[in-house]
């Protein structure tokens, strides 16, 4: 995963492994997510974060009425563009 940092002026690029992901749980996926969202702007990250949050209460509303499957455990893959030039374009 490659995370663009928290100062825009720098145009360095972090590059997180699987195994950081991997090292998040309940008690501190926050600081995962605080990390990765960062990339886009102070003013725009609202707007991202509301973007996310709608769709991830899609899928929270998919996993509590689906009597079908039983899930032990699955991923998110969160995509979205990080040029504030850009629309925002989130992916889940």
């Amino acid at each position: 995963m490659k995370v663009t940092p928290i100062h825009r002026g720098d145009d360095n690029v972090e590059v997180r492994d699987k195994d950081w992901g991997k090292s998040f749980d309940e008690t501190n996926v926050q600081t995962g997510l605080c990390e990765f969202f960062s990339a886009r702007d102070a003013p725009h990250l609202e707007d991202v974060l509301k973007e996310a949050l709608d769709k991830l209460k899609d899928i929270k509303a998919y996993f509590e009425t689906q009597k079908s499957f039983l899930f032990f455990a699955s991923s998110l893959l969160f995509v979205y563009e990080a040029d504030t030039t850009l629309p925002i374009n989130l992916k889940i």
